[in-house]
């Protein structure tokens, strides 16, 4: 297909849009026309504001703090008051304005109001949502929703209006062409023309603003001249190329009435194709966005040997099985390390998946996806009779414990309102990648990460199937069609997120034939939570009662889609300005938790105040291994290893630890026994000699060896603090934080 006849398609699509730009939409706020010209060349981040919104405050005060930061390296924000969501907009241009300049002392532009969704919306906003946005859809959901728009003109990404302004800065993206070699693709053919390799469409990971203020790598390859000798690129969405088309078109057609929004901010856009030496090249395929801290990108799914697991979780040992039913589960989750990394690792009975072809697939294919509603898939384990599966580690318990089995306080009705759009999301990200099916959904399937924000378990999204059917578990909250078809659907998985909106208004697990009965004798007390009164008002427990009934509908096409799901849930959210750390009630670092003396010294780096801890401490947390030595020693057997070790005692008492790192090693190489202590030992002499890597080796084998002891995760966060890892460091202090307090509860 030649990029000619892709361009005519394009055409055909948006025939017909918006071939007037009406006079709101280049006016500002005081009814001046507005040249958009000034803007070109810049980055733009567009957003639709209301005065009334529960979400104002926060998205000013950051869209304000964006700006100031930004502003004078090419960031511009455009603000355009709208009024269809929730009549929360009312004011004139005149009252609008003064709020938002006397309120929050705004510098960024506001524009006129306008519509943003159906028959009378804006063209600028026409033209933002002509790219296929992947879980978030064509219309905007409600005020506060962002467009990022690059200095070439495109509309690169676009945001949730839960999405904090804040938060976009720390968003990287990896824009990235797709051959059909990767993946089964449509693509634009260019005759005479190859791809030496994959490589060369390799994009960069660049932050947000030095990635579209200034010219990238992959937009100079994609959109720059001298593109004559490349080969193919995937077309997947075309909303680079159609911003271009419409572009032209609107220039072309509408003569003198064509509008400076769409003349001047984009006008060397509409020049690309008249400039170009050889063919227009596709835009990237997508830009995948993963709202992570800096440095914290998801590896690429890979295959682990059943090896690399067992010492990743010590062995599958007992004190690391986090499964709610323990050992009794039939398949056991374990937590564990990996490259420093905490993992969460499925270990499935022997004939979960006897098809190791299949098993393979299946977990390839989730292992591609990518989202911050979910607890990725990063890889798999497939040899022999062995099939396992490794996700993030999600460290702060399931919904079932939180809403079930909570301790100090049940959960908020704001954090329940989170958790279901968090969970209509993740449900729409998957069925936009065609992974539409979830099996088993219930409130154990949701976990909660370091922020305490709830994600849904990717585990759910594998099970194996026998002769076309999908088996589930638990058939007294299974949809009525599957107990007809034994089949799991796109639409029983809704019937299954209905049962667990029940579960987050009564705070109890309510089959769902019992509550209908009560939503039907309008008894709905029954169904409320009493630990949610005065929390909530009846417009709100209605509303999430309504839509928990549609999701239940006998009939299967009469429940929504998670994107609709998603769409009406958006507008219940209450609080959005607060953690959601906060609002569960749990401490967000380690910082936060109480430290022992021992933990405070890790936090100051003081080595000194460690070694006296470790030396008092003596081998008394060496499960047997005081007895064994004895033994030994008893039978005069191994005499030399076991002088080994007593000379690196003296040393390491006298501080002398390069003798002391020198007869440890004497010791663990002798390989008569596994000492947690001897490893901690040597660990904390690398530190000394100013070895950091080495002593976090050292002390992450402690853990393998003792894989509750709270030393070897201090040790950890000690090395990765003077590797300059302050997350991980953290982490692993809180870790042996909540170590050290079991440890002494038990005692």
């Amino acid at each position: 297909m030649s990029v000619v006849t892709v361009v005519d398609r394009v055409d055909r699509e948006i025939t017909g849009v918006g071939v007037e730009i009406s006079s709101e939409a280049e006016r500002d706020a005081k009814g001046s026309d507005v040249d958009l010209s000034i803007y070109k060349s810049k980055v733009l981040l567009i957003v639709n504001v209301a005065s009334k919104c529960g979400m104002t405050n926060s998205n000013y005060t950051e869209l304000n703090q964006l700006y100031e930061k930004y502003k004078d390296q090419g960031l511009e924000i455009l603000a355009f008051p709208c009024n269809q969501f929730g009549a929360e907009e009312p004011g004139s241009s005149d009252q609008i304005l003064e709020f938002v300049c006397t309120r929050y002392k705004s510098e960024f532009p506001v524009f006129d109001k306008i519509e943003v969704n159906g028959e009378n919306a804006a063209p600028l906003y026409k033209f933002l949502k002509l790219g296929k946005w992947g879980i978030i859809g064509d219309d905007i959901q409600w005020n506060f929703a962002k467009f990022l728009v690059n200095k070439n003109g495109h509309a690169v990404d676009r945001y949730y209006p839960t999405t904090s302004p804040l938060t976009i800065e720390k968003i990287r993206y990896k824009k990235r062409y797709q051959t059909a070699t990767h993946l089964a693709q449509k693509t634009v053919e260019f005759p005479d023309s190859t791809i030496s390799s994959p490589a060369e469409l390799e994009g960069s990971w660049m932050s947000v603003w030095s990635g579209y203020v200034a010219e990238g790598e992959v937009w100079d390859r994609g959109l720059g001249q001298g593109n004559q000798d490349r080969g193919s690129a995937s077309v997947g969405e075309a909303a680079a190329l159609k911003f271009v088309v419409f572009l032209r078109n609107s220039c072309a057609g509408m003569g003198s009435k064509c509008s400076k929004l769409t003349s001047c901010c984009w006008a060397s856009s509409c020049c690309w194709a008249s400039q170009q030496n050889g063919p227009i090249y596709e835009a990237p395929t997508r830009i995948e966005k993963e709202e992570k801290s800096e440095g914290d990108e998801l590896p690429v799914f890979c295959e682990f040997t059943i090896e690399q697991l067992r010492k990743a979780t010590s062995g599958f040992a007992a004190e690391n099985i986090v499964s709610e039913h323990g050992e009794k589960a039939p398949n056991v989750v374990y937590k564990g390390k990996l490259d420093q990394k905490r993992i969460a690792v499925k270990r499935f009975n022997r004939s979960a998946w006897p098809d190791a072809h299949q098993f393979l697939e299946e977990a390839r294919s989730v292992g591609q996806l990518r989202n911050h509603r979910l607890a990725n898939l990063l890889g798999c384990c497939c040899e022999g009779s062995e099939r396992l599966l490794v996700a993030e580690f999600m460290p702060n318990e399931t919904l079932a414990k939180h809403l079930f089995h909570w301790d100090t306080q049940p959960m908020k009705w704001a954090m329940r309102l989170r958790v279901a759009l968090y969970l209509a999301q993740a449900l729409d990200y998957c069925t936009g990648k065609g992974r539409a099916l979830y099996h088993d959904l219930n409130a154990y399937r949701v976990v909660f990460d370091d922020d305490v924000n709830p994600r849904l378990s990717c585990f759910g999204l594998m099970k194996n199937s026998r002769d076309g059917k999908s088996y589930s578990t638990n058939l007294a909250f299974t949809p009525p069609e599957y107990l007809r078809t034994g089949r799991v659907t796109p639409e029983s998985v809704v019937y299954s997120f209905g049962t667990l909106l029940l579960d987050l208004l009564s705070g109890k697990h309510i089959p769902p034939s019992h509550a209908l009965d009560l939503i039907r004798d309008r008894n709905i007390q029954k169904l409320t939570d009493s630990c949610l009164e005065g929390q909530f008002s009846n417009d709100e427990g209605t509303e999430l009662l309504r839509l928990a009934s549609r999701c239940l509908q006998y009939e299967p096409r009469e429940r929504p889609n998670p994107k609709s799901l998603a769409a009406a849930l958006i507008p219940l959210q209450k609080e959005t300005e607060v953690p959601s750390h906060e609002l569960m009630g749990i401490p967000h670092s380690a910082a936060s938790f109480p430290l022992s003396a021992l933990g405070e010294a890790c936090i100051r780096k003081d080595l000194t105040a460690i070694h006296d801890i470790l030396h008092k401490i003596g081998y008394k947390d060496d499960d047997g291994a005081a007895t064994e030595l004895s033994f030994q020693m008893w039978t005069h057997q191994m005499q030399d290893t076991l002088n080994s070790k007593k000379k690196g005692d003296v040393a390491f008492r006298h501080k002398d630890f390069r003798a002391a790192i020198e007869c440890y090693t004497q010791f663990i190489d002798a390989g008569s026994m596994a000492s947690p202590t001897v490893f901690a030992r040597r660990s904390l002499s690398y530190l000394m000699n100013d070895m950091p890597q080495e002593a976090l080796d050292d002390a992450v084998q402690a853990q393998v060896i003792s894989p509750v002891w709270h030393i070897a995760s201090y040790l950890q966060a000690a090395s990765l603090f003077a590797l300059g890892r302050e997350n991980e460091a953290q982490i692993a202090l809180k870790e042996g934080s909540i170590l050290e307090e079991k440890r002494n509860e038990t005692s």
